[in-house]
């Protein structure tokens, strides 16, 4: 038990090139929407403006700690999604993925920078 690391991949669709800059916002959702717990803190690693091609791709590592390597108690339940804001957007994506999720203020979500895929 311990700590896993996901990719989250952002891929421009726009027909154009873009950027992105910063942190994307996640959280874990129950099936009806919900937030469950506590949003992913910022992992602090240095971030740069990444230009993407259309069709192109950045990721962002997210990290999960697992509900059983808290010496409290983290209200574990089974979130059905994740809740995906790219960074400096108002607009998210829900990517169905079901992970063990903290219920509690417990922090088991953390998020790096956007980078070059």
């Amino acid at each position: 038990m311990g700590t896993t690391v996901y990719n989250i991949e952002f891929t421009n669709l726009s027909g154009h090139t873009c950027t992105l800059n910063g942190y994307p916002r996640v959280s874990a959702i129950s099936i009806g929407g919900t937030q469950i717990g506590r949003a992913a803190s910022r992992y602090r690693l240095s971030s740069k403006t990444v230009s993407l091609a259309s069709g192109a791709a950045a990721t962002a590592l997210l990290f999960v700690r697992e509900p059983g390597t808290f010496k409290g108690r983290c209200g574990a339940v089974t979130a059905a999604a994740l809740r995906v804001y790219p960074p400096n957007e108002r607009t998210a994506k829900v990517i169905p993925f079901p992970l063990n999720a903290c219920s509690t203020s417990q922090m088991y979500l953390s998020i790096g920078p956007v980078r070059p895929a």
